[in-house]
C-alpha cells in the first residue's frame, strides 16, 4: 500500500505541529513533512506563512539569507521595534515593494527600551533603555539578526528617552530626561563599541526628552519638555563634544516632545505635546541658532513623534492623544507647513513615533496603546498616506515605542531549500532538497534519518540550524542539527528528550529559544529551552494543562502567545509566553470554543488573526487576537470548507489561505481581508486526488505543496494577483517515504454519563471505531473501572462498541474512567469517560460549605466543613484571632471573614474557597472603639460596621474588594445609644440598626450608598424591651425582630421601606435570657436562642402583618447556655452555639412546619472554649472530601511507602520515588491537616523524620535532619490547626511537643517539652478541635489527658488524669464530633469508650468495654462519626462497630473481617469510602470498601508494591476538599 505523507511549510517564524481530530482520527496522515532552508535574498529568513499540517504530521520552512538582484537604489531591508513594556526588540523583514513587515522574531534588550537608532552604515543599532543604559548591537547584514556588542550596555544618565547619531556614524548622543543631561559617545567603526566623549555628560535643558543631529553633523537639537524650549549645540567634528549655541535655548510650544531636522539642514520641527502644535524654526547654517518661522501649526491631540521624509518635502507628526498622523507639505523656501489633503490619517491607539524608509515610499507608525504598527505607502506627489495593501496593521509585542530601519541595495526574497518528512511507519525522517525554480524534491545524501517511535510532527528553529521531531509512540522528541549546505541531519547529544504522553505537535518560538510540544495523551504542553549552541532541549517547569487531546501548537509571529487546538474538547487553548523563561501562563478566558474536532491552528503573518480547521464540522473558525492579552474573539460565523478539513496554511504575504479537505480530496482557496481577517472563497475547491493530508506554501509564496495518500506530493503555482492555483508538477517516490500502518479512529472523543445516587443506570452510549490508516485494524477494547461495561470487546475493521455505565453504589460526585482501544501496529488510544452522580435530593443552586465559630475564651475561630446533604459539621481546624473574639461576619462573596475582638480590634481574613481555611489579611487587625461586640457587612460587600459597646459608637469601614482590607470611613465612628451590643443591615443595604443595652432602644440609620456613612433615621432611637440583645430582619426587609434579654420576649416591628422607620407591632414571650435570634431565608420562621433555659423558641411569621406565632413543639432543647443561632441559606439546617457546653447543636428544619429535629448524625459537635457566634459560607457545589495519598511506615526497611489512592476503586499506586528513607524502625506516620507535611516517629533511632509533601505527585522531600525526641518513639500526631506535633515516647514515658514552621514544616521543641505521661505510651491523638491531647499508656493501663495551649502548644494535665482504661491500651482516637474517645486494649481484647467533657477535656467511661478480636492494637472512626473500626493483631481481623450518636456506645456490625497477617494499623480515607489496614507480617495493605448505609466492610484488594511495603507498622491517608 502507498504511504500517506503530510506536508507543511512553516516559514522561519512558524511552528510546525502534529494534528489530530475526532471521528476520522489523525492517523490518516502518517508523515510529517518539514520544508527547511529558505534563502532570504537581501533579507533575514523569516515571515510567517502560518503553521499547517494534516493528520499527525507537520512541515516547516526555514533558511539562509543572501542578496537578490541589485536595484541600483536603496531599498528597505529590516525594521526594528523597541517594546518598552517587556524589554525586547522585535525584528522584521521589509518587503521593499509592498511595504509589508514580516516578523523575524525578537531579542532581549535592556529594561524599558524606549528608542533606537541605526548607524548610517546599517551595521550597528543603539537602543536607549529607560533603566539608565544604552544597548549596542551589531546587525547581520544578511539576516538582520542582532548580536550584543562587547561591553554593552553602556551607562548613561537618568531615564534616557532619545538617541541619535551624527550622519558620519562617529558619535552617539542620548538625552537623559531625569538628570537633564546629554550623554555623548564616540563609536568604534569596526566593533560598534562606545567610548564616552570627554566632558560627557553635557548639561541640557529641563527634562530633555528628544534630540536630533542635523544632516551636516555640525549641530544637535534637544527638545526640553520641562522648560518648553529647544537647546542647540555645536558638535566638535573631531571629538564629538557639545558646546551650547549662542542664544540657546529657543522657546517652543508647551511640552515639546519630538524634534526633527529636515534633510537640507535648514529647518527644525518640534512637536509640542501639551499645546498640540508644531513649532517651526529656521537654522542659521553658520551658528546653528534657531529663528522661529511664524506661529506654531496646530496638529492632533498630544503630538509626540515627528519626522521629515528623506526628500525634505513632507513632515509627519504622530498624535498620541488623537490616534492620528498629521501630514504637511514643506515650503522649500520658508520651511512653513501646509496640511496634506486628507490629513490627519487614522492609525492605531496611542501612536508614539513615525518612521519613513530611506526611499521615502513607506511610513510606519508605532502604536503604543494597541501594540501594533500601522504601515502606509506615501504618495510621492501629495505626501498623502494610504494603508499598504498587504498587512496594513502588524501586531507587535507589548508597548512598541519606535521603529528603526536598515536599508540596502538588494530587496528581500524568500526561497525554499530543504524539506523533512516524518515517517511513523518506519520511525525515520526523510530529507530532500527543494529546487527553488521548480519546487522539485531531491533526496538528501544519508536520508532517511532515524528518530523515535511513530514520529508525528517535525519543526525547524527560525535560524534553520536545528530540527525537532515529536515521537508519539516513544513519548519523546528527537533533536538534530541541520547541515546548512547539504540539509543532512545529525542527532544532538542527549537526544531524544522526554516529552509528555503521545506528543503529536511541536513548535519553536520565533526567537528560537523555546520549544513547545503538544502531548495528546496527557492533555498538556511540554516546555523546553533550546541551547543556542548545540540545539539541546532542557525542560522548563512542569507541563501545563491544555484541553482534551491537544494535537497542534503554534506561536504568534511576535512570540508572545501560543495557541493549541484541542481536538477532543472542541476548543483552542491560549497561553502567554514568558519572554525570559519560556514558561506558559493561561490567557484569561481560555480555552476558547472552536468547531467540532479542531485539527490544526495557525496565526496570520500580522499576528492579528487565528484560523482553526474543524475536521468534523467541516469549517474554519476565525478569531481576532487581543494584542494586549492574547485572548481570542470569534470573528463571524465559521467559514465552510470541504469535507473533513485537516490542514491549513497561509501564504507569507497574508493574502491567501489554503485548506486541505481530506474527505473530499480537494484544496479550498480563500482570500483574506487585510483589515478584518475574514475569508472569501476563491473559486471552487481544487481537486487534489488521493487522500490529501497536508498543505503548505513555500517561503517565497510561489508554490503550494499538497501531500496525499499515494506516496506523492503535488505542487501548485500561486497566481500572485488572485491566489488561484495551477497544477505545476507531481513527485513520486523521491525521497523514500515509509509504509502506512493501521491507525485507530474513534468517535466521539469523550463520553459523559449522568445519574442520581442510588438511581437507575443511565442510557447506554456508542463508540465508533474505524481504521484511519493502512492495512487491517484488529482491535480490542477495555475499561479501567468496574462501573463500565463494553460490548463487544474486540473486532476487526470498522465497528461500534456499546458502552454502559452502572450506577451501583457510587456516591455523589464526578467519577472518571476510560476506555482503551489497542491494535497491533497502531498507536493505542484512550477515550476519557466521565460519570456524574448527583445527590439523591437536590441541595439547590447554593449549598452550605463551611461554618465558622468565634471562641471568646481562647481567642480562636474554629472552622468546619458542612455536609450539604446531612448538615453534619466536620472540624477543619482553627485560626488565631484577636483577644476575646465575639462576633464573626462574612462578606457576600464568601471571600473574606471579619471578627470583632473585645480587645478593641477587628481581625480580617481571606477565605480559601476550596478548603475554607482562613488567612489573616495584610494590615489586620484594625483598631476600633472600646469593647466591640458585633460586626456585620452590608449586602453589597462594600462596607463593614462594628459596634463598640463601651464607646457607644459604630466604627465603619470600606472594604477593598480585591484584598479584603479595611479603610476607616469618613465620619467614623458614628454615635449610638447607651451600651450598643449588636448591629445588622437590612437586605436592601439601605438601613442599619443597632441595639442599645442600657437605653433599651434601637438606633436606626440610613446608609449612604456611595460612602457607606450612617445618618440617623428620623424618630430614632425606637423603644425596645428590656436589655435588647439580638436583632434579625426578615429576608424581604419588611419586619424586624428584637430579642430582649431581661424581659424574656421578642419585640416585633414593621420597617418603612422608604425611611427605615420602625413601628412596633407588639411582642411575644420566649424562654429565659434570649441572646440570639434569626429568621430563616424563606421569611417564614424566626428562631430565638434562650441562654438560661437552654432552648430555642421557634415561631412562624404572618406574611402580612409580621406577627409571630409559636410553632408546635417549641421550644426545642439545645446545649448549655445557647448564645447564637445561624441557618443555612436554603433553610434546611440550624446551628446553635452553646457557650456553656462548648458545643454546637445541629438541627434539620422541617420545610413545612419549621420544627427543629436534631441531626441523626453528629447532632452535637464539640467546639473550642466559649463559642459565641456562627457564620456560614455557601457555594454552588457541596464540599467533597476526596482521598489522595496514603503513607505507610515500614519498620523493617526504615522507610515510608507513598501511594496515590484511586478515588473510584480505593486502589493504591506507588508514587514515583517511593519508598522514601526515614530513620531506624519507623513506627508511626502522621500528616498535617493542610497535607503539606508528613512526620515519622523512628523508634530505633529515637527521632522524627520530617518531610514536605509534593501536592501534585505525593512525593516526600526530607525537611532538614532527623529531630531528636525521647526514647522509643511509637506514635506521632498533628493538632487540628497544623501548628503543633506530638510524639509519644514509649521507653522514656514522655510526650515530645513541637511547633511546626508553617512555611517549611520544620519542628521546634515547645517550651517545657517533653511532658511526663504514664508507663509505656503507645498511642496519641488530638481531638478535632485541637483543644485536648490523649495518650494511651500500655504499661499503666491508663489514658493521660492534656489541654493544649493554643498559643505555644504546651501541654497541661487535665484534672483527674490519668484515666483508667483496659489492659495494655495501644491505640486511641477521638470521633469527628470531639465528644467521644475510643481506646483499643491489646491484652483485655476490648475497646474502652469515653465521653469527653467539652469544658475540661476529662474522660468518663461509657458502660463496659466493648469486646473486640484478639489483641486489638489500633482503632479509627470514619469521618461521619457513625462507625468505628479496630485492627485485631492476634486474630488477623478488623472489627466493625456502629456508634450511638447520642451516647457514643458501640454495637458490633457483623463478624470481624479477615485481614493480612498481624494487622498493626487501621485508617479510613478522608471521603469515608475506604478502609486501609497495614499488615506487619504479610508486608501488605488490605483495602476495604465501606457500605455507606451499614458501615460493613467488603474486601477491595490488597496493595503489595512495587516497591513492596516492608514491615508496615502504621498507615495514614490524606485527601483534599473540593
Amino acid at each position: 500500500m502507498k504511504t500517506h505523507k503530510v506536508l507543511v511549510m512553516n516559514h522561519r517564524n512558524s511552528n510546525p505541529h502534529g494534528r489530530v481530530w475526532r471521528g476520522i482520527v489523525s492517523y490518516l496522515g502518517l508523515m510529517a513533512m518539514s520544508l527547511v532552508g529558505l534563502t532570504l535574498q537581501g533579507c533575514g529568513s523569516g515571515g510567517d506563512g502560518g503553521g499547517a499540517s494534516g493528520g499527525v504530521a507537520s512541515v516547516v520552512t526555514s533558511g539562509s539569507v543572501g542578496n537578490g538582484p541589485t536595484t541600483g537604489t536603496t531599498v528597505p531591508r529590516f525594521a526594528y521595534v523597541t517594546n518598552e513594556n517587556e524589554n525586547t526588540i522585535s525584528i522584521y523583514a521589509v518587503n521593499a515593494t509592498s511595504g509589508q513587515l514580516r516578523s523575524l522574531g525578537y531579542v532581549m534588550g535592556g529594561a524599558y527600551p524606549s528608542v533606537a537608532t541605526v548607524d548610517p552604515s546599517g551595521r550597528f543599532i543603539y537602543v536607549a533603555n529607560q533603566s539608565n543604559s544604552l544597548s549596542a548591537f551589531t546587525i547581520n547584514g544578511a539576516t538582520g539578526a542582532l548580536t550584543a556588542v562587547a561591553g554593552s550596555p553602556y551607562a548613561v544618565g537618568s531615564v534616557p528617552t532619545s538617541v541619535s547619531m551624527d550622519p558620519a556614524g562617529r558619535f552617539v548622543y542620548v538625552s537623559n530626561s531625569s538628570s537633564n543631561t546629554i550623554s555623548a559617545f564616540s563609536v568604534n567603526s569596526t566593533t560598534g563599541s562606545l567610548t564616552a566623549v570627554a566632558g560627557s555628560p553635557f548639561a541640557g535643558g529641563t527634562t530633555p526628552i528628544a534630540l536630533s543631529v542635523d544632516p551636516t553633523g555640525h549641530f544637535l537639537y534637544v527638545a526640553n519638555s520641562g522648560s518648553n524650549a529647544v537647546s542647540a549645540f555645536t558638535i566638535d567634528v573631531a571629538t564629538g563634544a557639545l558646546t551650547a549655541v549662542v542664544g540657546s535655548p529657543f522657546v517652543t510650544g508647551s511640552g515639546p516632545r519630538g524634534v526633527a531636522v529636515d534633510p537640507s539642514g535648514r529647518f527644525v520641527y518640534v512637536a509640542n505635546r501639551s499645546s498640540s502644535n508644531v513649532s517651526i524654526f529656521a537654522i542659521d547654517a553658520g551658528t546653528g541658532a534657531l529663528t522661529a518661522v511664524g506661529s506654531p501649526v496646530a496638529v492632533g491631540g498630544g503630538p509626540r513623534g515627528v519626522t521629515v521624509d528623506p526628500a525634505g518635502r513632507f513632515v509627519y507628526i504622530a498624535n498620541t492623544g488623537g490616534n492620528t498622523v498629521s501630514a504637511f507639505a514643506i515650503n522649500s523656501t520658508t520651511g512653513s507647513l501646509a496640511a496634506v489633503p486628507g490629513s490627519p490619517f487614522a492609525v492605531g491607539t496611542k501612536p508614539i513615533s513615525i518612521s519613513i524608509d530611506s526611499s521615502g515610499h513607506l511610513a510606519y507608525v508605532a502604536n503604543n496603546g494597541s501594540n501594533t504598527v500601522s504601515a502606509f505607502t506615501i504618495d510621492g506627489v501629495t505626501g498623502a498616506l494610504t494603508p499598504v495593501v498587504t498587512s496594513p496593521i502588524i501586531g507587535t509585542r507589548s508597548g512598541p515605542t519606535t521603529l528603526a530601519m536598515v536599508s540596502g541595495t538588494a530587496p528581500v526574497q524568500f526561497m525554499p531549500k530543504f524539506s523533512y518528512v516524518a515517517n511513523p511507519g518506519v520511525n525515520n525522517v526523510s530529507a530532500a532538497a527543494i529546487d527553488s525554480a521548480t519546487g522539485a524534491l531531491t533526496a538528501v545524501v544519508g536520508s532517511p534519518f532515524v528518530v523515535g517511535t511513530s514520529p508525528r510532527a517535525v519543526a525547524v528553529d527560525p535560524n534553520s540550524r536545528f530540527a525537532y521531531v515529536a515521537n508519539e509512540g516513544s513519548n519523546n522528541v528527537s533533536a538534530f542539527t541541520i547541515d546548512g549546505v547539504s540539509g543532512a541531519l545529525t542527532a544532538v547529544a542527549g537526544s531524544p528528550f522526554a516529552a509528555g504522553t503521545g506528543p503529536r505537535g511541536v513548535g519553536v518560538d520565533p526567537s528560537g529559544r523555546f520549544a513547545y510540544v503538544a502531548n495528546a495523551g496527557s492533555n498538556n504542553l511540554s516546555v523546553s529551552t533550546i541551547n543556542g549552541t548545540n540545539g539541546a532541549l532542557t525542560a522548563v517547569g512542569n507541563p501545563i494543562a491544555a484541553g482534551t487531546t491537544p494535537t497542534s501548537v503554534t506561536v504568534d509571529p511576535t512570540g508572545q502567545w501560543a495557541y493549541v487546538a484541542n481536538a477532543g474538547s472542541d476548543s483552542v487553548s491560549a497561553f502567554t509566553i514568558n519572554r525570559v523563561s519560556g514558561l506558559l501562563s493561561t490567557v484569561a478566558g481560555s480555552p476558547f470554543a472552536a468547531g467540532a474536532s479542531p485539527r490544526a491552528v495557525t496565526v496570520d503573518p500580522t499576528g492579528r488573526v487565528v484560523y482553526v480547521v474543524n475536521g468534523i464540522s467541516n469549517d474554519i473558525s476565525v478569531f481576532t487576537i487581543n494584542r494586549t492579552t492574547g485572548a481570542l474573539t470569534v470573528a463571524g460565523s465559521p467559514v465552510a470548507a470541504g469535507t473533513t478539513p485537516v490542514s491549513i496554511t497561509i501564504d507569507p504575504t497574508g493574502r491567501w489561505e489554503y485548506v486541505v479537505n481530506q474527505g473530499s480530496s480537494s484544496l479550498s482557496v480563500f482570500a483574506i481581508d487585510s483589515m478584518t481577517g475574514a475569508l472569501t472563497a476563491v473559486g471552487g475547491p481544487v481537486a487534489t486526488g488521493g487522500l490529501p493530508v497536508s498543505v503548505n506554501v513555500d517561503p517565497s509564496g510561489r508554490i503550494v505543496y499538497v501531500d496525499y495518500g499515494n506516496n506523492s506530493v503535488s505542487a501548485f503555482s500561486i497566481d500572485s494577483a488572485t491566489g488561484a492555483l495551477t497544477v505545476a508538477s507531481s513527485f513520486g517516490d523521491v525521497p523514500p517515504f515509509g509504509t502506512i500502518p493501521p491507525a485507530i479512529g474513534f468517535n466521539p472523543a469523550t463520553l459523559s454519563f449522568t445519574a442520581q445516587q442510588g438511581g437507575t443506570n443511565p442510557g447506554a452510549q456508542t463508540l465508533s471505531i474505524s481504521n484511519t490508516g493502512g492495512g487491517t485494524l484488529t482491535w480490542s477494547a477495555s475499561a479501567n473501572v468496574a462501573w463500565l461495561t463494553l460490548s463487544p470487546t474486540a473486532g476487526t475493521g470498522n465497528s461500534v462498541v456499546t458502552v454502559t455505565a452502572i450506577t451501583g453504589s457510587l456516591m455523589a460526585g464526578t467519577h472518571n474512567g476510560s476506555v482503551t482501544i489497542s491494535a497491533s501496529g497502531a498507536i493505542q488510544v484512550t477515550i476519557p469517560i466521565t460519570f456524574t452522580i448527583t445527590p439523591p435530593v437536590s441541595s439547590g443552586p447554593v449549598v452550605p460549605r463551611f461554618a465558622y465559630l468565634t471562641n471568646e475564651n481562647e481567642n480562636t475561630v474554629s472552622s468546619y466543613a458542612v455536609d450539604a446533604a446531612s448538615g453534619q459539621l466536620r472540624s477543619t481546624g482553627y485560626a488565631i484571632a484577636g483577644l476575646y473574639p465575639f462576633s464573626v461576619a462574612l462578606d457576600p462573596t464568601g471571600r473574606f471573614a471579619y471578627v470583632a475582638n473585645q480587645s478593641n480590634s477587628v481581625t480580617a481574613f481571606t477565605i480559601n474557597s476550596a478548603t475554607g481555611a482562613l488567612t489573616a489579611v495584610a494590615g489586620s487587625p484594625y483598631a476600633v472603639g472600646p469593647l466591640p461586640t458585633s460586626v456585620t457587612v452590608d449586602p453589597s460587600g462594600r462596607f463593614a460596621y462594628v459596634v463598640n459597646r463601651n464607646g457607644n459608637t459604630v466604627s465603619a469601614f470600606t472594604i477593598n474588594s480585591i484584598t479584603g482590607q479595611l479603610t476607616p470611613m469618613a465620619g467614623s465612628p458614628f454615635a449610638t445609644g447607651a451600651l450598643p451590643m449588636v448591629i445588622t443591615v437590612d437586605p436592601s443595604g439601605r438601613f442599619a440598626y443597632v441595639l442599645n443595652l442600657d437605653s433599651n432602644n434601637i438606633s436606626a440609620y440610613t446608609i449612604d450608598g456611595v460612602t457607606g456613612a450612617l445618618t440617623a433615621v428620623a424618630g430614632s432611637p425606637f423603644a425596645a424591651g428590656t436589655t435588647p440583645r439580638a436583632i434579625t430582619i426578615d429576608p424581604m426587609g419588611r419586619f424586624a425582630y428584637v430579642a430582649n434579654r431581661l424581659s424574656n420576649n421578642v419585640s416585633m416591628f414593621t420597617i418603612n421601606g422608604t425611611t427605615g422607620v420602625l413601628t412596633a407591632i407588639g411582642s411575644v414571650a420566649v424562654g429565659a435570657d434570649p441572646r440570639g435570634i434569626t429568621a430563616d431565608p424563606t421569611g417564614r420562621f424566626v428562631y430565638v436562642a434562650n441562654n438560661s433555659s437552654n432552648t430555642v423558641s421557634a415561631f412562624s411569621i404572618n406574611s402580612t402583618t409580621g406577627v409571630l406565632t409559636a410553632l408546635t413543639g417549641s421550644p426545642f432543647a439545645t446545649g448549655t447556655k445557647p448564645i447564637f443561632i445561624s441557618i443555612d441559606q436554603n433553610g434546611h439546617f440550624a446551628y446553635v452555639a452553646n457557650a456553656g457546653a462548648n458545643t454546637v447543636s445541629a438541627f434539620t428544619i422541617d420545610g413545612v412546619t419549621g420544627a427543629l429535629t436534631p441531626l441523626p448524625t453528629s447532632a452535637t459537635v464539640a467546639t473550642r472554649s466559649g463559642p459565641t457566634s456562627v457564620a456560614m459560607l455557601h457555594g454552588p457545589a457541596p464540599v467533597q472530601f476526596m482521598p489522595k495519598y496514603a503513607y505507610v511506615a515500614n519498620q523493617s526497611s526504615n522507610n515510608v511507602s507513598a501511594s496515590v489512592i484511586d478515588i473510584v476503586t480505593g486502589g493504591m499506586t506507588p508514587v514515583a520515588g517511593s519508598p522514601f528513607a526515614a530513620g531506624t524502625n519507623p513506627r508511626a506516620v502522621a500528616v498535617d491537616p493542610s497535607n503539606r507535611f508528613a512526620y515519622v516517629a523512628n523508634e530505633g533511632s529515637n527521632n522524627v523524620s520530617a518531610f514536605t509533601i509534593n501536592g501534585t505527585n505525593g512525593a516526600l522531600t526530607a525537611v532538614g535532619g532527623l529531630v531528636a525526641v525521647g526514647t522509643g518513639p511509637r506514635a506521632v500526631t498533628v493538632d487540628a490547626s497544623g501548628r503543633f506535633a506530638y510524639v509519644a515516647n514509649q521507653s522514656s514515658n514522655t510526650v515530645s511537643a513541637f511547633m511546626i514552621n508553617s512555611t517549611t514544616g520544620a519542628l521546634t521543641a515547645v517550651a517545657g517539652s517533653p511532658f511526663a505521661v504514664g508507663a509505656s505510651p503507645r498511642g496519641i491523638t488530638v481531638d478535632p478541635m485541637g483543644r485536648f491531647a490523649y495518650v494511651a499508656n500500655a504499661g499503666s493501663n491508663s489514658i493521660s489527658a492534656f489541654t493544649i495551649n493554643r498559643g505555644d502548644g504546651r501541654l497541661t494535665a487535665v484534672t483527674g488524669s490519668p484515666f483508667a482504661a483496659g489492659a495494655s491500651p495501644r491505640g486511641i482516637t477521638v470521633d469527628s464530633t470531639g465528644r467521644f474517645a475510643y481506646v483499643a486494649n491489646e491484652i483485655s481484647n476490648d475497646v474502652s469508650v469515653f465521653t469527653i467533657s467539652s469544658t475540661t477535656g476529662a474522660l468518663t467511661p461509657v458502660g463496659s468495654p466493648m469486646a473486640a478480636g484478639i489483641n486489638p492494637v489500633s482503632v479509627t472512626v470514619d469521618p461521619t462519626g457513625r462507625w468505628a473500626y479496630v485492627a485485631n493483631q492476634g486474630s488477623n481481623t478488623v472489627s466493625s462497630f456502629t456508634i450511638n450518636p447520642t451516647t457514643g456506645a458501640l454495637t458490633a456490625v457483623g463478624a470481624p473481617v479477615v485481614t493480612g497477617s498481624i494487622p498493626a494499623s487501621v485508617t479510613v480515607d478522608l471521603s469515608g469510602h475506604w478502609l486501609y489496614v497495614a499488615n506487619l507480617a504479610s508486608n501488605d495493605v488490605s483495602v476495604y470498601s465501606i457500605d455507606v448505609m451499614t458501615g460493613a466492610l467488603t474486601a477491595a484488594g490488597a496493595f503489595v508494591g512495587a516497591p513492596p511495603v516492608n514491615g508496615p507498622f502504621s498507615i495514614t491517608a490524606t485527601g483534599v476538599l473540593q
